[in-house]
């Protein structure tokens, strides 16, 4: 009697933690699914945006601020990515998808600055850099810490980021254009392609920045 006592109670314990475990699992799911549906309708809402950019900047003048609303997302949406690769996995079939929505996002971006530079006379300057998310690329980790401590310094300049090995059709073409190889990293900077690191003062020479030290 004692020990069906005892069979009983490991039983109801076994259940209840199975029944906490499933509810756990099912529980993170939901937030990882809710996150990852966040991510894709903000990334949605300013592809749409950039869309419409276009069509408002053939009609306004320089003097309107014509500025690329799309660039101040673009981080905010890295990080959201970010936070859904290591919460969801970065093989994850609709992570990769959203990667390729943002990595649309980032060219159209880059060709509206392009055509605000050009209609406006301006010269933002701007970097295309193109990594590898594959162990192949020794440097890449201190070419985007070099990086990152130039956008610290200068926010101005905007900062486009490309996985070298993405299958998506829009960056092959970008990479073609620029002659990018595997060669990485590999930075472009005013229509030019470099395919060997540049430590922060040679990309502030490279980009015509204040090279002097802040006081």
């Amino acid at each position: 009697m004692n020990d069906n006592k005892r069979y009983i109670i490991v039983f109801f314990i076994t259940l209840a933690l199975f029944g906490t475990g499933f509810y756990l699992s099912n529980h993170f799911s939901n937030k990882k699914i809710t996150a990852l549906k966040s991510i894709q309708d903000q990334i949605s809402l300013n592809i749409l945006s950039s869309e419409t950019q276009f069509a408002l900047l053939s009609e306004t003048t320089c003097s309107a601020d014509s500025d690329s609303v799309l660039s101040e997302e673009l981080s905010n949406l890295s990080d959201k990515l970010d936070y859904g690769e290591r919460t969801i996995g970065a093989s994850n079939p609709d992570i990769i998808s959203l990667r390729h929505y943002f990595s649309l996002l980032e060219i159209k971006d880059f060709l509206l600055l392009r055509r605000i530079n050009e209609r406006c006379k301006t010269d933002t300057p701007y970097i295309i850099y193109f990594y590898s998310s594959k162990d192949d690329c020794a440097d890449c980790a201190a070419q985007w810490r070099v990086i990152t401590a130039l956008r610290d310094e200068h926010p101005q300049v905007r900062v486009y980021v490309f996985d070298y090995h993405t299958e998506l059709s829009a960056v092959q073409t970008l990479k073609k254009i620029y002659k990018v190889k595997n060669t990485l990293p590999t930075l472009v900077i005013d229509e030019k392609t470099y395919s060997t690191p540049l430590d922060l003062d040679a990309l502030k020479k490279t980009l015509k920045l204040d090279t002097k030290p802040k006081m």
